[in-house]
Formats: C-alpha cells, structure tokens, sequence
C-alpha cells in the first residue's frame, strides 16, 4: 500500500471520527440546566441561573465566567478546573461540590453555604466571603484565607489563597 493511501485512509478515519463525536460534545453543552447536568468544558460565561437546580452538576472545566448563580442549588456538583471570574454566587447552596482548582477572582459568595466544599488548589482572590458559611474542619483540600480586609459599602472582603495560613476572621463556622 502506498504512503499516500495510508495517509488518505488515516485522514478519513480522522475526519469520521470528529463528525461522529463534535455533534455529541455540542448536544451536551446545549442541554438545560438541571440536576446532574454534564457542561464539561462548555462555554456558558454570562448565563442567568438565579434559584437554578444544578445540584450534582458537571462543570468541569466550564468557563462560568460573569454567569449570575445567585440562590442556585449547587450541591455535590463538581467544579474542578472552572472558570468563575467575576461570577456571582450569593445565597448558593454549595454543601459537598468539588470546587478545587477553581479560578474566579472576585467572585461573589455572600452569606452561600460553603460546607465541606473541597478547594484545594483553588485560586480566588479578593473574592466576598461576607455572610459565607465556611467548611468546616471535615472540608476535603485545604481553605485558608487571608483577612486583607478592605471594607467596601459596609461588607468585609477576604482572600482566599490555599497557602496561607491564617484564619477567617468575621466569616462563621459551618
């Protein structure tokens, strides 16, 4: 067999494969959101999921960029690798969600439930942690923050950086 039938063959095999799996990885990425949802490496920065169920979600590697989760049931979902910056996250129910690796600076966590949340690795810096149920000493990962405490209208702002080591002034224990 000719170098140039092997070649047109690998190219074909190629190109039979992307047409059989692009339109999958698409169809998930454009599923609702709901309980359980796989966004794995979806682009869904700016969406409004205010008081949206996505307990047990896979974002992996979503990019949730400026997206509104304000009261959002996030419970167990896995946030490994994802990309949160600025996104708002006040009231969100996140109890057990893997959030580690996460990247999101000055994202919004006022008064969110942030028990036994695993964010090891993750890098949030000058996030709101104001109201914040924080993990508690159960939480997988390590979360330490820093108090550098600018008082922006009345709210006190801390940052989250998991090699620091001093405590959570002003944010209550699970």
């Amino acid at each position: 067999m000719t170098t140039s039938k092997i070649l047109m063959r690998l190219g074909l095999t190629f190109a039979l494969i992307f047409v059989l799996e692009v339109p999958q990885a698409l169809a998930k990425c454009r599923d609702r959101p709901k309980p359980g949802v796989d966004w794995t490496r979806c682009e869904k920065e700016r969406l409004i999921l205010r008081a949206a169920d996505l307990s047990g979600a896979i974002l992996e590697r979503t990019d949730l960029s400026e997206s509104d989760m304000t009261d959002a049931k996030l419970t167990g979902a896995k946030f490994a690798c994802v990309s949160l910056a600025p996104a708002r996250l006040p009231g969100a129910e996140l109890a057990g969600a893997n959030m580690a690796q996460a990247q999101g600076d000055r994202t919004e966590f006022q008064g969110a439930n942030l028990s036994r949340v695993n964010l090891s690795k993750a890098e949030l810096p000058r996030a709101n942690l104001a109201g914040a149920v924080r993990p508690s000493s159960s939480c997988s990962g390590s979360f330490k923050a820093s108090a550098s405490q600018a008082a922006t209208q009345g709210q006190s702002r801390h940052r989250w950086h998991p090699r620091l080591s001093r405590s959570m002034a002003g944010v209550p224990a699970a």
